[in-house]
C-alpha cells in the first residue's frame, strides 16, 4: 500500500491505497473478464437501468467525491464539483445514445433476405480492455 499526501501542504496523508502486484492485477483482470459474461447475459434495459442508477448515485453524492477529489488532486472544489457533474451527464448520454443505436441496429439488422438465407448483423462488445486516464480527472476514470 501507499499513502496519498495532500498537495496542499505536501505532508498530510488523505488516504491510504493498496499497490497492485503482477498477480492481483491477472486476478482482476480475470474477474473483469467473468463480469463481462454476466454483464452481456443481462437484458440490455437491465443494465440501462444500472447505469442509470449509478449516474443517479455519482450525482447525488457528487458533494462528497468532490471534496474527495479536492483532496487528493489540490484542484479547485468547483472544478470537482463540475467534473463529478460531467462524469454522471456522461454516463446518461452514454445510454441515450445506446437506446439510439439500439433502435437503429434493430429496425436495420436484417441486412438481406432470400429463401431460407438470412443475414443478420450482431454487435457484441469487445471485451475486456485496460485504459489509461489522466490522473487529473479521477471522475473520468469511473466512467
Amino acid at each position: 500500500s501507499f499513502d496519498v499526501v495532500s498537495p496542499a501542504d505536501g505532508t498530510t496523508v488523505v488516504a491510504t491505497v493498496s499497490a497492485d502486484d503482477d498477480v492481483s492485477v491477472v486476478t482482476k483482470f480475470c474477474g473483469a473478464i467473468q463480469a463481462k459474461q454476466s454483464w452481456r447475459k443481462m437484458p440490455w434495459e437491465d443494465r440501462a437501468a444500472r447505469m442509470r442508477t449509478f449516474a443517479e448515485r455519482v450525482r447525488d453524492g457528487a458533494g462528497d467525491i468532490s471534496r474527495i477529489i479536492t483532496s487528493e488532486t489540490g484542484k479547485p472544489l468547483t472544478q470537482s464539483r463540475a467534473e463529478v457533474n460531467e462524469a454522471a451527464r456522461r454516463v446518461r448520454a452514454m445510454i441515450d445514445l445506446s437506446e439510439r443505436a439500439r433502435a437503429r441496429l434493430e429496425s436495420n439488422s436484417v441486412r438481406a433476405s432470400s429463401g431460407s438465407v438470412t443475414e443478420k448483423v450482431v454487435h457484441e462488445p469487445v471485451g475486456v480492455v485496460a485504459h489509461v486516464s489522466a490522473w487529473n480527472y479521477p471522475a473520468f476514470l469511473a466512467v
